[in-house]
């Protein structure tokens, strides 16, 4: 790996995967056709997506430091002993689901191709690698996005505005607790898709967003205080200027940070800004309720706001809503 000083563990690994990723690079040209008129993709060192190398920076990030600390001796990503990786994933059974575990194996074994690629030598990191099962998904279903409790989202908001921080992910996150956009229709609306007629069942405003597909959809304001908040946020701007700024990975970036923060980690292990969302279905459900909407109607009614069909069964439902029931 050269002369002079050695770098640390954490930068061998991510000079490997940037030394394997090419902006432009095709998989389909590097596809090799089968007898049978298919195609596949040999296992590679070659990374083709952000995505992927972004997966692998991670994987780096995580599993080098970790590695350094237990095996202190080790100066070369290539001396890597396999079963260190094995210990890492071993740490994560009891916060991360058998998916994510499993996702992780994967891009351990990639890793491993990308470094023997980028310094020549001669890693495996496949053979003797051990996969734990979850703890807390031990059946290997894949661990949804919790709820998150109104109280832990207050408090999220309130360590996220306090005085000297700037971030634009709280906005975002009021948006989705007070009107149940996904993160990516959150970050995409503008000044121009507040309508603060008297549209909507309320009269008091809809919210426009378009997301998952490049559906539309229009999402009621309910409240005063949320059509408050819709003003305030719109006051003095352009009809183009985004409402929130950052990018969806961003916003999701700083709540895992602020829940880690705050120590609530182990409680939502797995949570996104969707946990959020999940908490503006139940409000929505228990105040049409409260309010003598019927069963039928609430059904169809939440599943609209949310985007999905109207008529789509209540299974879905069931994740949002905890206190769900007929009635």
């Amino acid at each position: 790996m050269g002369k002079g000083k050695v770098q640390s563990l954490r930068h061998q690994g991510k000079s490997a995967v940037y030394g394997c990723f090419k902006p432009g690079m095709s998989k389909h040209s590097d596809m090799i056709a089968t007898k049978s008129g298919g195609r596949f993709l040999e296992l590679t060192h070659k990374i083709y997506s952000f995505k992927n190398r972004n997966a692998l920076l991670n994987i780096v990030n995580q599993g080098m430091p970790f590695i350094k600390e237990r095996y202190p001796h080790i100066r070369f990503v290539r001396d890597i002993p396999v079963g260190a990786w094995s210990e890492f994933l071993e740490s994560k059974a009891a916060t991360c689901s058998t998916a994510t575990i499993k996702d992780y194996a994967t891009r351990i074994r990639k890793l491993a191709r990308c470094i023997s690629h980028h310094f020549n030598c001669s890693v495996d990191w496949t053979k003797g690698l051990t996969v734990p099962t979850s703890e807390i998904t031990p059946d290997g279903r894949r661990l949804r996005d919790k709820q998150i409790e109104l109280e832990d989202y207050l408090s999220c908001m309130a360590y996220a505005t306090r005085p000297g921080t700037s971030s634009k992910a709280p906005i975002a996150w009021e948006l989705s607790a007070r009107f149940g956009p996904r993160v990516s229709g959150a970050s995409k609306a503008t000044v121009s898709d507040v309508y603060l007629g008297d549209e909507g069942m309320f009269g008091l405003g809809q919210l426009h967003v378009n997301e998952k597909g490049g559906r539309d959809r229009m999402i009621d304001v309910r409240t005063l205080e949320d059509r408050e908040f819709l003003e305030n946020l719109v006051r003095g701007k352009t009809p183009d200027t985004l409402l929130v700024g950052i990018t969806a990975g961003a916003v999701n970036k700083a709540l895992n940070r602020t829940m880690e923060a705050l120590g609530m980690k182990d409680k939502y292990p797995e949570t996104r800004v969707h946990g959020l969302r999940k908490l503006y279905a139940q409000r929505c459900w228990d105040d049409n309720r409260r309010n003598g909407m019927s069963y039928k109607d609430n059904v169809a009614y939440v599943n609209l706001q949310l985007g999905h069909s109207a008529t789509r069964d209540t299974k879905v439902l069931r994740v949002y809503v905890t206190t769900f029931e007929v009635y």
